[in-house]
């Protein structure tokens, strides 16, 4: 008797633990998400976590209308047939998705508003985890949110992500439709690890002209720095006027190859398509970092850096030498006016301007002026023979060798330095004058 019993017993909760392991492993349908959320979000509040679907089938509209969140959503493997609606989601909680299938577009924005001051002070934020988004022309709609993320996600369709989130993240996701993402207000977004089959548009607005939103301006930051390690930046449409690649943090977010990879890929995407002011811009950042960054040589590359940067912008900035051949004869006339006897007898002559300083000095009257400058070494009587001396050196084909006199070698150096630097000058005078078509074609 007592064997029988035993063994009804074990029949009995056997029975009653594949109901339940196959209740849990069966999706649950829910239609009427509000009443069933008003349920749940009464239960968590007291909990103080936040209201959580597992392996829930939603048939009917998820739309929290009327019902304010207070604690947050998650989603885990659900099922959404229809579009998601939550609204009046309180500052500081969280609405995450992971493992959910998605028939319908997504809605979700905070209980905010557009000041700065508060996006900075709350947490919140919404997160898709290793979803799939099914519907054709799916919108995703997220708002007044600071940060908004895709891991791991499926786009099958052609896809529209709208945010104003001031962190994006889109990475390790793929996209295979035509889609685009707008950035309009983000400060820093990531697009690490996303593949694109056909293209993706980041989209923002004017930040240069705040044409769209003149009044708000202020609340939209001048760049966003954007993170391209790892994705299709061939099929990548974006405007990099208004975008920096974050290329100061080499060693830390990617290798030094890895980031020059992108800027190489992106510098060709760019130059095909023809957005020439894109491309000056990435370019002058790319150049900048080829020369500090490289491990290599970052010591010599910062200083080379530091001399092509402000003697023409890597190239762009062609008329620029004007500026600096004037700036190099100036400093040259001050020296040769003030060591204009001793250069001229010591260490390189001039016949010509000998006989004439002769005459000068017979001739020279005194006034206050030139006594003043005589103060510093500069004679009046010798300001336009200096004049002269430095346009025979300094602008000078070639410089006669039996003028030079070697007792003062550190100076002849000198004379020989100023030659130099005038021919480096004079050619690229030449080459503006010949690629900017002043004397044509």
């Amino acid at each position: 008797m007592k064997t029988i019993l035993a063994l009804t017993l074990l029949i009995l909760s056997l029975l009653l633990s594949l109901k339940s392991l196959g209740a849990s492993t069966a999706k649950d349908t829910i239609g009427d998400f509000k009443t069933y959320l008003k349920k749940l979000e009464g239960l968590r509040i007291s909990e103080g976590g936040p209201a959580e679907f597992r392996g829930k089938v939603f048939t009917g509209q998820i739309n929290n209308e009327g019902v304010r969140l207070k604690s947050g959503l998650r989603f885990i493997d659900c099922l959404f047939l229809t579009d998601v609606q939550l609204g009046l989601v309180k500052m500081g909680s969280e609405i995450s998705f992971r493992s959910c299938d998605f028939r319908g577009d997504v809605f979700v924005e905070y209980d905010g508003s557009f000041s700065r001051d508060e996006l900075n002070d709350f947490e919140g934020r919404v997160t898709f985890s290793r979803c799939d988004f099914w519907n054709e022309n799916t919108v995703l709609w997220i708002y007044e949110t600071p940060y908004a993320q895709w891991e791991g996600c499926k786009f099958n369709e052609k896809t529209r992500i709208e945010t104003n989130a001031k962190g994006v993240q889109v990475v390790y996701s793929q996209f295979e439709k035509e889609s685009s993402v707008s950035l309009m207000k983000a400060t820093a977004a990531s697009l690490r690890g996303t593949s694109v089959n056909e293209s993706l548009r980041l989209l923002t607005l004017n930040r240069s002209t705040m044409e769209f939103f003149p009044l708000h301006s202020e609340l939209y930051p001048s760049k966003c720095v954007i993170d391209l390690i790892g994705c299709s930046v061939e099929r990548i449409e974006l405007n990099y006027q208004d975008y920096v690649l974050p290329y100061y943090a080499v060693g830390v977010i990617a290798s030094y190859d890895e980031v020059l990879s992108v800027y190489e890929r992106l510098l060709k995407k760019l130059r095909d398509k023809g957005l020439e002011d894109s491309y000056r811009k990435l370019d002058i950042e790319y150049q900048e970092l080829r020369l500090t960054e490289n491990p290599k040589n970052r010591i010599t590359g910062s200083f080379v850096n530091a001399i092509i940067k402000v003697w023409n912008l890597y190239g762009y900035e062609k008329g620029r030498i004007w500026i600096w051949t004037g700036l190099f004869f100036l400093i040259f006339f001050l020296v040769n006016w003030m060591k204009f006897y001793f250069l001229i007898h010591q260490v390189y002559s001039v016949s010509a301007l000998e006989s004439a300083m002769v005459d000068k000095t017979r001739n020279n009257r005194r006034n206050r002026i030139s006594v003043f400058l005589q103060i510093f070494g500069l004679r009046t009587e010798f300001a336009l023979l200096s004049i002269l001396y430095t346009l025979l050196i300094f602008f000078g084909v070639r410089l006669q060798t039996d003028r030079f006199k070697y007792f003062h070698f550190s100076w002849v150096i000198y004379i020989l330095f100023q030659y130099t630097v005038g021919i480096i000058c004079l050619a690229y005078l030449a080459n503006f004058i010949i690629t900017s078509g002043v004397i044509g074609e």
